[in-house]
């Protein structure tokens, strides 16, 4: 059965990681703003398309399927312990399937444009890196330990 450890880090998770991704999305667009505003770009014979990628900016984050939300929902409410097993390993595959989207995405390649030219300041990816590692090390802890491993209590 599952403790009540348990079901408030599966919350948790669920939070973290939809904290996560409005942050990426709110940094994305303040990435827009700062290359639509940066003064060194207006008289750039290309400007004019330069502030069309900028605008385009805040739909790169990729779309996200919603399975590991639905998979930590499910996760909060099971209490047969075989099919919570199941769960962990289908909620690990999904981010191991998360992981994968956010490489093929260019997100990496943006990041690192955004830190050369505006000093670091912003970091939707690591933003998202980070909330799928927490989660990742907690199902792991959930797989192997019986329950109560929980690198999200911080």
């Amino acid at each position: 059965m599952q403790s009540l450890t348990g079901l408030v880090s599966y919350r948790k998770a669920q939070l973290e990681w939809n904290r996560a991704r409005e942050r990426a999305q709110t940094e994305l667009e303040l990435l827009s703003d700062m290359v639509i505003d940066d003064e060194d770009l207006w008289d750039d014979p290309d400007y004019d398309a330069v502030v069309a990628c900028a605008d385009e900016l805040s739909s790169v984050l990729p779309d996200f399927d919603g399975a590991l939300e639905e998979l930590m929902d499910q996760l909060d409410t099971t209490v047969d312990e075989s099919r919570h097993a199941l769960l962990v390993q289908q909620a690990i595959q999904k981010l191991s399937e998360y992981r994968e989207i956010l490489r093929d995405s260019g997100l990496a390649q943006l990041q690192a444009r955004a830190d050369e030219a505006y000093g670091g300041g912003l970091s939707f990816l690591p933003a998202l890196e980070g909330a799928l590692g927490k989660i990742h090390l907690y199902l792991v802890g959930q797989s192997t330990d019986g329950g109560d491993a929980n690198p999200l209590a911080t």
